[in-house]
Protein backbone atom coordinates (compact mmCIF):
# COMPACT_ATOMS: atom_id res chain seq x y z
CA UNK A 1 0.00 0.00 0.00
CA UNK A 2 1.27 3.45 -0.96
CA UNK A 3 0.13 7.02 -0.39
CA UNK A 4 -0.25 9.41 -3.31
CA UNK A 5 -0.98 13.14 -3.26
CA UNK A 6 -2.66 15.18 -5.97
CA UNK A 7 -5.08 18.06 -6.47
CA UNK A 8 -6.91 20.14 -9.04
CA UNK A 9 -7.83 17.36 -11.42
CA UNK A 10 -10.84 19.44 -12.54
CA UNK A 11 -12.59 16.51 -14.21
CA UNK A 12 -15.33 17.75 -16.60
CA UNK A 13 -13.93 21.32 -16.59
CA UNK A 14 -13.74 22.45 -20.21
CA UNK A 15 -12.22 25.87 -19.48
CA UNK A 16 -9.32 24.43 -17.45
CA UNK A 17 -7.92 23.08 -20.71
CA UNK A 18 -7.42 26.63 -21.94
CA UNK A 19 -6.63 28.28 -18.58
CA UNK A 20 -3.99 25.72 -17.58
CA UNK A 21 -2.87 25.01 -21.14
CA UNK A 22 -3.66 21.32 -20.76
CA UNK A 23 -2.85 19.42 -23.97
CA UNK A 24 -6.33 18.02 -24.65
CA UNK A 25 -8.95 18.58 -27.35
CA UNK A 26 -11.94 18.34 -24.99
CA UNK A 27 -13.18 17.11 -21.64
CA UNK A 28 -13.79 13.55 -22.81
CA UNK A 29 -10.17 13.19 -23.88
CA UNK A 30 -8.91 14.94 -20.75
CA UNK A 31 -10.99 12.76 -18.41
CA UNK A 32 -9.96 9.58 -20.21
CA UNK A 33 -6.25 10.35 -20.14
CA UNK A 34 -6.29 11.56 -16.52
CA UNK A 35 -8.02 8.31 -15.50
CA UNK A 36 -5.58 6.18 -17.53
CA UNK A 37 -2.55 7.92 -16.02
CA UNK A 38 -3.98 7.76 -12.49
CA UNK A 39 -4.64 4.02 -12.80
CA UNK A 40 -1.20 3.36 -14.31
CA UNK A 41 0.35 4.56 -11.04
CA UNK A 42 -2.25 4.00 -8.30
CA UNK A 43 -3.23 0.48 -7.30
CA UNK A 44 -6.53 -0.67 -5.75
CA UNK A 45 -5.03 -0.84 -2.24
CA UNK A 46 -3.36 2.58 -2.35
CA UNK A 47 -4.55 5.76 -0.65
CA UNK A 48 -4.85 8.95 -2.67
CA UNK A 49 -5.02 12.26 -0.85
CA UNK A 50 -6.70 14.75 -3.18
CA UNK A 51 -6.21 18.41 -2.28
CA UNK A 52 -9.43 19.65 -3.81
CA UNK A 53 -11.11 20.80 -7.00
CA UNK A 54 -11.86 17.25 -8.03
CA UNK A 55 -14.49 18.04 -10.68
CA UNK A 56 -16.42 20.94 -12.15
CA UNK A 57 -19.80 21.42 -13.79
CA UNK A 58 -22.40 18.87 -12.70
CA UNK A 59 -20.26 17.46 -9.91
CA UNK A 60 -22.83 14.86 -8.90
CA UNK A 61 -22.75 13.33 -12.37
CA UNK A 62 -18.96 13.63 -12.70
CA UNK A 63 -18.34 11.99 -9.32
CA UNK A 64 -20.68 9.09 -10.09
CA UNK A 65 -19.03 8.52 -13.48
CA UNK A 66 -15.39 9.05 -12.58
CA UNK A 67 -14.67 7.95 -9.00
CA UNK A 68 -15.61 4.28 -9.59
CA UNK A 69 -13.14 4.20 -12.50
CA UNK A 70 -10.20 5.39 -10.36
CA UNK A 71 -7.95 3.01 -8.45
CA UNK A 72 -7.31 3.52 -4.77
CA UNK A 73 -9.14 4.92 -1.79
CA UNK A 74 -9.62 8.64 -2.39
CA UNK A 75 -9.48 11.00 0.59
CA UNK A 76 -10.74 14.42 -0.50
CA UNK A 77 -9.71 17.66 1.15
CA UNK A 78 -12.31 20.15 -0.06
CA UNK A 79 -11.19 22.77 -2.54
CA UNK A 80 -12.90 26.07 -3.26
CA UNK A 81 -14.82 24.60 -6.21
CA UNK A 82 -15.94 21.37 -4.51
CA UNK A 83 -19.63 21.17 -3.58
CA UNK A 84 -19.36 19.59 -0.15
CA UNK A 85 -22.90 18.23 0.15
CA UNK A 86 -22.70 16.57 -3.28
CA UNK A 87 -19.35 14.98 -2.47
CA UNK A 88 -20.33 13.74 0.98
CA UNK A 89 -23.72 12.47 -0.23
CA UNK A 90 -22.05 10.47 -3.01
CA UNK A 91 -20.48 8.12 -0.46
CA UNK A 92 -17.73 7.37 -2.99
CA UNK A 93 -14.80 8.95 -1.16
CA UNK A 94 -12.93 7.09 1.59
CA UNK A 95 -12.96 10.30 3.63
CA UNK A 96 -13.64 14.00 3.26
CA UNK A 97 -12.29 16.88 5.28
CA UNK A 98 -11.82 20.63 5.17
CA UNK A 99 -8.11 20.45 5.95
CA UNK A 100 -5.35 17.94 6.57
CA UNK A 101 -1.85 18.02 7.95
CA UNK A 102 0.86 15.81 6.52
CA UNK A 103 4.12 15.32 8.40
Amino acid sequence: MSNFYTSDTHFDHLNIIRYAKRPFNGIEEMNRILIERWNAVVGPDDDVWHGGDFAMGNQQDAIRRIVPRLNGRIHLIFGNHDKRSVIVDSGLFASTQTEAEFV
